[in-house]
């Protein structure tokens, strides 16, 4: 046999078991990095990876677990500790974008009967390796005396005021284009 074959045998035979224990590997993890799941409408795959309660190993970087309530309602966690998180509305794999909502936000603005301000950024709450596409615009919440509104929304026209059932003065507008520094422009 010419000894470009037995190099050939050698090659497979040192590879071969190579490949069958990191096929084990996954295989032990559960597959987590092998196939995409669903939560609603929305399909997670690699970089994120769906939280099992029942494993006792993760699948991956806590930055990039989901957990699917109710089996309708994908969501990353918050880096503030015990914060809601948000809930993924699109995630497109091609263009490297995922949209998400601010559930403690949505959370404030749809509670029935009052109109409570959020009092936090957003920005803060996301984990390191995510971040705010520049051409989003602030969204800026107001909360003051009647006296103090009705003057702020005479002087500035794009100050919408909000009709709250608790009749708090309420006002919110769009601010410029997020940053990512604290100054918010507009």
């Amino acid at each position: 046999m010419p000894p470009s074959c037995w190099f050939l045998i050698f090659v497979s035979a040192w590879w071969l078991p190579l490949m069958l224990v990191a096929a084990a590997e996954e295989e032990q993890v559960g597959g987590c990095f092998g196939s995409a799941k669903r939560c609603g409408n929305i399909t997670i795959s690699h970089p994120f990876w769906l939280a099992n309660m029942g494993a006792e190993r993760s699948c991956g970087n806590s930055d990039f677990e989901v957990t699917c309530f109710n089996g309708t309602t994908p969501a990353l966690r918050s880096s503030v500790p015990s914060g809601p998180g948000f809930a993924i509305i699109d995630i497109s794999y091609e263009e490297r974008t995922i949209r998400v909502i601010d559930l403690g936000k949505l959370e404030l603005l749809h509670t029935y009967n009052s109109c409570q301000v959020p009092f936090w950024n957003t920005s803060i709450k996301l984990g390191r390796p995510f971040r705010i596409d520049p051409v989003n615009l602030n969204l800026i919440l107001y909360y003051c005396t009647e006296e103090a509104g009705t003057a702020a929304a005479r002087q500035d026209q794009a100050l919408v005021e909000l009709r709250c059932s608790d009749k708090r003065n309420t006002f919110v507008r769009v601010g410029g284009r997020y940053n990512g520094s604290e100054k918010y422009e507009g």
